[in-house]
């Protein structure tokens, strides 16, 4: 009997359509189309899938290339249409075709203010404009500042400020090679900034909130005081703080230089880790409902409330909401079908994403979790495999090796290209520091539960500093060997996104014996080769000098073919980690 297997993408049916709706937003990006032509686009692609249909069957079979090729159009068309609705670029009333100098203007403020060494800061939306007697509608989001004095302390969330200073854009460093904090904010929604000193604005009463985000920033605020007040250290504070609830504002800068250098910094960002961790918990104390048809809702609804509860707690952050939905389309793809491809509901997950925000395409966090997540679906039981001892503590040893491995594979791109480091000694941090930091988190939720008994909250927060402060010796001390980064490491767009394509091609003619994916591994490592000696050329042939944009500071770069000199100030030559910060 001839048994009939399902083709891998025919049960994957979001994996077929997130291909060509990540196509159109990249291209949209890129040629910035107006609405009109996109939705063009997309009204005759479906033509082309449509009217097919009522032709008789055999011409349906002749043009089934077409209908395949009209629908990717369709979606591709979408996509940038989609784009184009949420590109600032392309919004007549955003505040920056609206605004004229001397115009007044009110804010309402997003957040809860930052405390900064000199200024507090927030970001606030555009509410309106006044312009004489007429009032206009505008769009836009602003990086505000205000003088560090105490009457500014009293701002809050949800208050509406009027002010008729002149905001600017936010600026970048222009550092050659530094992070772009301009393009970053305006992927963000974030194009003007604003430096409001006393005096120069006002506060309306009232208040413009949100329910839910009042409950937010009010659960957040009492746990930053709860983890203050129980554990001891403020460096094992301000990390258990970022831990929990994403909050950095008392996060140690050094430390966290450590965390980024041992490729363990994604412990300290809540992130997928956090959100899968809880998920990993909850399928396991709810295994045993899933035997029954009934009981596998049940487990379905305790999960879903356990990870978007827990998501509420972690204060609700992109970051944080994006990982929930993923975890959210696994646990509905488990539920509705034991045979259901993992695949699909992680592809699932990141198209309702990016139908909510496509920006979030260019996101670090995303790309790093679904990268790491995917990583670990392709590669781990390959991993696995390698090795299987028959000790069973060096069996559980071997298999949390694996999965730190198996993530590392299509994360090291991402790392490349965002951060310029490899960390060495990834695997030896992240097998210490992921069970710590699971430790850590499941402590800090009973922290948060048992605070109301003095004496429990005190020895938990004890226990929990204790665990801290021997995750950090451990990474401070892998970051502390030499070589523990490979650093500076600079590539492209086009070597970032081809490295992937390389490691998909080697992994189908490795995995799966695929010998017709050989010859284009090989093409695309030489043309990742051939990119590299090109920068290698240019580089021997360049003679530049670099003035760093660095406030009241000198740093400036002589290079001549590959050689460098660098002269500065005696506090920057000292200061490794704010070095590094001028091309990071």
């Amino acid at each position: 009997m001839n048994l009939y297997t399902v083709p891998f993408y025919r049960s994957s049916p979001f994996l077929r359509i997130i291909i060509p709706f990540v196509a159109g937003i990249m291209f949209q990006w890129t040629a910035n189309l107006p609405l009109v032509i996109s939705g063009t686009i997309s009204l005759l692609a479906s033509v082309g899938v449509i009217v097919p249909s009522f032709l008789p069957e055999k011409q349906q079979y002749s043009l089934l290339v077409l209908r395949g090729a009209s629908l990717n159009l369709l979606i591709a068309g979408c996509a940038c249409a989609i784009l184009s609705i949420h590109d600032s670029r392309n919004d007549s009333q955003s505040f920056t075709q609206t605004y004229v100098p001397g115009d007044q203007y009110l804010l309402v403020i997003n957040e809860p203010l930052s405390e900064r060494p000199g200024s507090f800061k927030t970001t606030a939306s555009v509410k309106c404009i006044y312009s004489g007697d007429r009032i206009r509608r505008a769009n836009g989001n602003f990086l505000v500042y205000f003088d560090k004095i105490p009457a500014n302390k009293t701002l809050r969330y949800g208050d509406i400020i009027y002010t008729s200073e002149l905001p600017g854009l936010v600026s970048a460093t222009g550092n050659p090679a530094a992070f772009d904090f301009r393009e970053y904010c305006f992927l963000q929604g974030i194009n003007h900034q604003l430096f409001l000193r006393n005096g120069k604005f006002g506060v309306l009463p009232g208040r413009e909130t949100s329910r839910l985000k009042l409950l937010i920033f009010s659960l957040r605020e009492r746990i930053v005081t709860t983890i203050a007040a129980n554990i001891p250290g403020t460096r094992e504070a301000g990390l258990a703080q970022a831990l929990l609830i994403g909050y950095k504002d008392n996060l140690d800068r050094d430390l966290i230089q450590s965390y980024s250098n041992t490729g363990v910094v994604h412990v300290v960002a809540i992130s997928g880790l956090h959100l899968g961790l809880i998920y990993a918990i909850l399928v396991l104390f709810t295994g045993r409902l899933a035997r029954n048809r009934f009981g596998k809702w049940v487990q379905l609804s305790l999960i879903l409330i356990g990870v978007w509860l827990f998501t509420l707690l972690a204060g609700a952050s992109a970051s944080v909401v994006r990982s929930a939905v993923m975890f959210t389309c696994i646990a509905i793809g488990n539920a509705l079908s034991r045979r259901s491809s993992v695949y699909n509901s992680l592809a699932a997950s990141a198209f309702l994403l990016l139908t909510y925000n496509p920006f979030w395409l260019w996101d670090t966090g995303f790309q790093l979790s679904y990268a790491a997540v995917l990583s670990i679906i392709v590669y781990q039981k390959t991993v696995t495999n390698l090795i299987y001892p028959s000790n069973k503590l060096l069996l559980i040893l071997w298999k949390s090796c694996s999965v730190t491995i198996s993530a590392q594979i299509l994360t090291t791109p991402v790392t490349i290209f965002y951060f310029h480091q490899f960390p060495v000694f990834f695997l030896f941090t992240n097998l210490v520091a992921i069970p710590l930091s699971g430790i850590i988190l499941l402590g800090e939720i009973l922290l948060c539960c048992t605070n109301w008994i003095p004496a429990v909250g005190h020895l938990i927060g004890k226990l929990i500093a204790y665990l801290i402060r021997l995750m950090n010796f451990c990474v401070e001390l892998a970051d502390s060997l030499p070589n523990a980064s490979w650093q500076p490491l600079q590539i492209d767009r086009y070597q970032y996104l081809l490295l992937f394509v390389f490691i998909g091609l080697l992994s189908g003619w490795l995995m799966f014996r695929n010998r017709a994916c050989l010859m284009p591994a090989v093409a695309t490592l030489l043309m990742i080769l051939s990119i590299r000696l090109y920068s290698f050329e240019s580089a021997s042939r360049q003679y530049r000098f670099i003035v760093y944009n660095v406030p009241k500071t000198t740093a400036i770069d002589y290079l001549a073919g590959r050689n460098c000199l660098f002269v500065a100030d005696s506090g920057l030559i000292k200061d490794e980690a704010a070095r590094k910060r001028l091309v990071a």
